[in-house]
C-alpha cells in the first residue's frame, strides 16, 4: 500500500499534554512522525510535522484531527506534500545575528538571500533583554542553501556589507553536513 507524506500544524493555547494528544492521534491512525518542529510562542503552542501515513489512513487521520481541533480548540491544518525532496547541488551555512531589536529585521536578512537565490531551510528568531538595562535584543538563527554557482567569498563579501549597513553583529559559516 502505498504512503502519503502530509504537513500537520498545530496552534492552541500552551498547556501539559498536547504534544502527546496530536501524536497520539498520528500514531493511532498508523502515521510516522518524519520531522517536526514545536515551539511556545507567547502563550500559545505551536507544532508543525511531516508524517507519513498508508494512502487508506490518511482521511482518518484528518477526521481525527479535525474532530480533536474542534473539541480542544485548536487550529489544525493539514496539506498534502510530497516526500522530502533531494536536496539541491550547494552548499549550507549557518547564520547567526544579534542587534538591537527593531521591526524589519527578518525581512532584510531573508530579502538579502532571497536576493542571491539562497533558500532558507530553517529560522528561528528570540528577543531578550540585555543585561543591565533591559534594552530589547534580537537574535536570529538560520539554516541556509546557497547554490553552487554562487562563489563563497563574493556570498561572504556582500554579507559583510549587508552586516555593516544594517548594523547586524553577525557570522555566516559553513555547516560540515
Amino acid at each position: 500500500m502505498s504512503s502519503q507524506a502530509l504537513v500537520i500544524t498545530c496552534v492552541g493555547p500552551d498547556r501539559p499534554g498536547l504534544v502527546g494528544e496530536v501524536s497520539r492521534i498520528v500514531t493511532g491512525c498508523g502515521g510516522n512522525i518524519q520531522d517536526s518542529r514545536m515551539a511556545l510562542l507567547g502563550g500559545e503552542f505551536a507544532i508543525i510535522m511531516l508524517v507519513n501515513v498508508a494512502a487508506g489512513r490518511r482521511t482518518d487521520l484528518e477526521t481525527e484531527l479535525a474532530a480533536h481541533g474542534k473539541a480542544a480548540g485548536l487550529s489544525i491544518g493539514v496539506r498534502h506534500t510530497t516526500a522530502t525532496p533531494a536536496v539541491a547541488p550547494g552548499r549550507s551555512y549557518r547564520v547567526r545575528a544579534d542587534t538591537m531589536d527593531h521591526p524589519g529585521i527578518v525581512q532584510q536578512v531573508a530579502a538579502f538571500f532571497a536576493e542571491r537565490q539562497c533558500n532558507i531551510a530553517e529560522l528561528e528568531t528570540s528577543v531578550w533583554p540585555a543585561a543591565h538595562t533591559g534594552t530589547p535584543m534580537f537574535t536570529l538563527d538560520m539554516e541556509v542553501s546557497v547554490p553552487a554557482a554562487l562563489a563563497s567569498r563574493e556570498l561572504r563579501e556582500a554579507f559583510d556589507h549587508f552586516c555593516a549597513e544594517t548594523d547586524l553583529d553577525a557570522s555566516l559559516e559553513p555547516l560540515g553536513r
